[in-house]
């Protein structure tokens, strides 16, 4: 399977190995959910992205992994809506 149909999240992508981890994937065709906890985290990161020309490719998202609420609300809201359907899905529905 090509990079290009592989999605993944992040957690930790303020700073350090996660934000590095997160925009070396994205340079490398994943589509890459990147969670910070701070707005100013979230936007540095979205700027970032944008200036590498990653924008449609690194999605910067708020989340807080200590709160599972949270954790559902991004997972489901931000990640599994984004995920194409798969050619049999749709055919059954």
């Amino acid at each position: 399977m090509s990079a290009s149909f592989k999605t993944i999240v992040i957690t930790g992508c303020s700073t350090g190995f996660g934000r590095v981890a997160a925009l070396h994937l994205a340079r490398h065709g994943w589509r890459v959910f990147a969670a910070v906890r701070k707005e100013s985290d979230r936007e540095s990161l979205s700027n970032e992205a944008a200036a590498h020309g990653l924008a449609g490719r690194l999605f910067p998202m708020l989340c807080d992994i200590t709160h599972a609420a949270q954790v559902f609300y991004r997972l489901y809201g931000d990640v599994f809506r984004s995920l194409p359907v798969p050619a049999a899905a749709r055919e059954r529905a």
